[in-house]
């Protein structure tokens, strides 16, 4: 029954492909004893079993013995085997033409430079222990010494540039504040080609800038609110002024040391003892001294 239900799927041609749970309900029985019967097929050489992966399994319809021979009759007289049925599975050989192997391209020419011999790993080398003693941190020297050989292979290094700017970098006022605190490590300057960068106006000459522009402006207000009256004392102040270290901040402290003045309680130079102190800050000292 199987084989004959085979048939029916196969029709003109040798194979089919029915699911055995299509098969299973056509013939009213379980789909392992489909597979029994598949088995006991394919044993007698009636059918042959082709797995297919994901999809349902291939059966070819192969020639009995006896229709094989009614076959073979058939061709001698002239006749042909209509059944495709019957027809022995045989597969196709397909001669397919050679495939053209494509031409060979030309490859574009290198432009990667020529490795390094080992003289110029040595003058590298000799170039990193220059930088390395003129540089005033000393920690992670291999690292450095790492990405300077990776640096000197990019041709990234300039010796003369670098040892200019690295004097730059060592008289400058961040490098030399709390005693080298801010000095980075030699393998993150090279790493980040610090040595190109513009070093920012020194501390010390912006606060100069600053002082004179200052001075100048308490000078300008001091000259538009001249009083003749103070005037005349000025020499006394300045005089007072002189013994100090520090002159800075000598608006304010000529408006204090005038007001005490105008309340005849303004100091005069033999009263300054301490000249470390500021004019300001022994000025508000005396005016709280003279309160008490």
């Amino acid at each position: 029954m199987l084989y004959s239900l085979l048939c029916d799927y196969a029709g003109d041609k040798d194979h089919c492909w029915p699911s055995q749970t299509t098969l299973a309900g056509l013939l009213g029985c379980s789909v392992s004893s489909i597979k029994t019967y598949l088995r006991e097929l394919a044993g007698q050489r009636l059918i042959a079993v082709e797995l297919r992966e994901c999809r349902s399994s291939t059966y070819y319809l192969l020639k009995p013995s006896f229709l094989s021979a009614r076959a073979g009759q058939s061709n001698s007289d002239g006749g042909e085997a209509n059944s495709g049925y019957i027809t022995n599975y045989r597969k196709k050989e397909t001669n397919y033409p050679p495939t053209p192997t494509p031409p060979t391209a030309k490859e574009p020419p290198s432009t990667r430079q020529p490795r390094r011999g080992v003289g110029d790993f040595f003058s590298a080398n000799n170039a990193f222990e220059s930088i390395w003693n003129a540089y005033p941190r000393k920690e992670a020297k291999e690292l450095a010494r790492a990405v300077w050989h990776r640096l000197w292979r990019q041709g990234a290094i300039r010796i003369e540039a670098l040892m200019k700017s690295l004097r730059r970098f060592c008289r400058s006022d961040g490098w030399n504040r709390e005693h080298g605190r801010y000095v980075p490590q030699l393998v993150n300057w090279l790493r980040g080609q610090r040595w190109l960068d513009e070093l920012p106006s020194s501390p010390a000459a912006v606060a100069t800038d600053h002082d004179a522009k200052v001075r100048a402006w308490e000078a300008a207000q001091e000259r538009r609110q001249a009083d003749p009256d103070l005037e005349a004392v000025r020499p006394q102040f300045e005089a007072f002024l002189a013994r100090f270290r520090d002159t800075r901040l000598r608006g304010p402290a000529w408006g204090l040391w005038t007001l005490l003045h105008k309340a005849g309680r303004a100091p005069q130079a033999h009263d300054v003892a301490d000249a470390s102190a500021s004019p300001l800050d022994f000025l508000r000292q005396w005016r709280c001294a003279a309160h008490a």
